[in-house]
This record gives C-alpha cells, structure tokens and sequence, in this order.
C-alpha cells in the first residue's frame, strides 16, 4: 500500500491488509508522527529518490538502506508505480526480501532514465533479477 498524505488515517481501517507500505520519506514520517500502528505490516520500502530506497523488516527491527546509482533523471511519473509493482512480483515469486530494495531501486532508476513515461520491459526486469540474485 502507498500511504498517501493527508489520508494515512484510513490505514488504521484495514489493518489486516498492512502487509506491506511504500511511502516516501515524508509520508513515512508523516506516519511516525501520527504514532501509525503498523499492526500486521511486515515490511516497508521507504522511497527515498535520488537517495535511494530503505528496506524497514519490522518483524526484525532492521533498516537497510540501498543507495541508488548516480541516473540522468529525465521524468519521475510512474516511478513509484514501477517500485510498488515491482516489489509485488518479487514478494509473489519468493525473491528473498533483502533483494527486492536493490531489484526496485534499479527498475526505478531505468524509468527515470527514459524521456517519457516508461516500463520496465520484462528482459531487462529479468536481467535485472538475475543480477542481483545471481541467478
């Protein structure tokens, strides 16, 4: 789920389907400062743009930060969309968690890249997949 401002409370309606959030930075604190129950939140991927993307594994109490590589950044519409959906196909295809923040920060900073609007075309997301997994 993407926590958008100012409507966050309306999170604390569907408890059960907190499994995983996607905010930026300030929705993020947003949340904080609200004292957001995350009740069965599991992880969050906290969207940092230029800085990258932080892994929150709330189970374990863990924050990694994956750093995102230096990009030409030509237009940011549909980013977040390409981060939410990439981390969904990951989490369906029991990719281990700890590499879907890097597999999401490079997918993001492809459609950055581009000129338009853009994809993450499926040879380039499985490339991408296999690089960081080594598999």
């Amino acid at each position: 789920m993407d926590p958008k401002l100012p409507n966050t409370s309306k999170f604390k309606r569907w408890p059960e389907a907190d499994v995983v959030l996607t905010p930026n930075y300030n929705e993020y604190m947003n949340l904080q400062e609200n004292d957001f129950k995350f009740n069965k939140c599991k992880y969050i991927f906290r969207t940092e743009g230029r800085k990258g993307i932080t892994f929150i594994d709330i189970v374990s109490n863990t924050h990694t930060h994956y750093n995102q590589n230096p990009v030409e950044v030509f237009n940011v519409s549909g980013a977040g969309d390409t981060i939410v959906a990439v981390i969904t196909t990951c989490l369906i295809n029991n990719i281990d968690v700890n590499d879907i923040g890097k597999i999401a920060n490079k997918c993001g900073a492809y459609v950055v890249n581009k000129n338009h609007t853009a994809v993450v075309p499926k040879n380039i997301f499985t490339q991408i997949i296999k690089e960081i997994t080594n598999g």
